[in-house]
């Protein structure tokens, strides 16, 4: 995922990403995301779209 992704897009190619509950976590920050607050848990793909979208880019 990066900041040119359509979720939309994104959900019509892969639809389990609708139907299931997910998780988002960067793929750096070993042992420090869930303290930086860059884990989520649970999330439907809205959420998730909202989510990564109000980290992204972000240090």
């Amino acid at each position: 995922v990066t900041e040119a992704t359509d979720f939309n897009e994104l959900a019509a190619q892969e639809p389990w990403l609708s139907s299931e509950r997910l998780v988002v976590k960067p793929d750096m920050l070993f042992g420090k995301r869930g303290k930086s607050g860059l884990v989520g848990l649970n999330l439907d793909l809205a959420q998730v779209a909202s989510f990564t979208k109000e980290r992204l880019g972000k240090e």
